[in-house]
């Protein structure tokens, strides 16, 4: 469910960056972070999404 969520904000981001930011803002840094949101969102999302394990440890299934 939080994957889910986390999808979502990133598509909300992306258009808003597509539709605000670009023609508005002339900041040359402002879109880039806009998309380092997103891509962190669909990084998070797609992890949390899919319950992918990135620390797969033995010694946590004591």
């Amino acid at each position: 469910m939080l994957g889910l969520i986390f999808l979502i904000i990133a598509v909300v981001v992306v258009i808003i960056n597509l539709v605000v930011i670009y023609p508005i803002i002339n900041c040359a840094y402002a879109p880039l972070v806009f998309w380092l949101i997103a891509l962190l969102s669909v990084v998070g999302g797609v992890i949390l999404y899919f319950d992918i394990k990135i620390m797969h440890s033995e010694e946590l299934k004591a």
